[in-house]
């Protein structure tokens, strides 16, 4: 592919490009963007953005073939640098928004605390990777206390393994239902 000399559209400054390429740098084709939605809504709005997306909601930006997550290049340019080993967070919870004053950063663990404390964290039937129904989970803790099956037969026969079984049991998971 042939590079030609080109002006930047955002800073004017020149540079060697190819293809679609309109700007010098990651930094000026995200602000480009960044200056069209912040024409658009108040300080205090969720800046959604509008371009290519992950299945997850989360904006993502093409440059030089590396693909970046929009919120966290938003989070550099107008906060500053990750701290390594953290992930950027959305004080708002929508995946879209790159509205800085919305993002932080904390660990992976204090994402996950901060879905639960948000109620966003699903459990029983409305976790993500449920196999099994409240109902279920009821019937299995039936036919544990009367001693009906064998833990690793339950499993068979419901589709799940021996240790999900145990924890139903020790209520590890399930442990929001009744007790029998």
């Amino acid at each position: 592919m042939a590079y030609n000399k080109r002006k930047c559209e955002y800073c004017g400054v020149s540079y060697q490009g190819c293809g679609k390429q309109y700007t010098c740098s990651i930094e000026c084709k995200m602000l480009i963007r960044l200056e069209l939605l912040t024409h658009q809504h108040a300080d205090n709005d969720c800046w959604d953005w509008r371009w290519t997306s992950m299945p997850t909601g989360y904006g993502k930006i093409m440059y030089a073939e590396t693909q970046l997550l929009a919120h966290r290049l938003s989070y550099t340019i107008n906060i500053g640098e990750i701290p390594k080993g953290n992930v950027v967070c959305h004080k708002c919870d929508n995946p879209a928004c790159i509205n800085p004053s919305h993002l932080f950063t904390g660990t992976h663990g204090d994402n996950v605390a901060d879905k639960v404390a948000k109620g966003r964290q699903g459990f029983g039937e409305t976790h993500s990777g449920v196999k099994l129904k409240e109902s279920d989970a009821l019937e299995i803790r039936e036919l544990l206390a009367h001693k009906a099956m064998k833990q690793k037969d339950i499993a068979c026969a419901y589709g799940v393994t021996p240790s999900q079984i145990c924890h139903i049991k020790t209520r590890k998971l399930w442990g929001h239902l009744p007790r029998t």
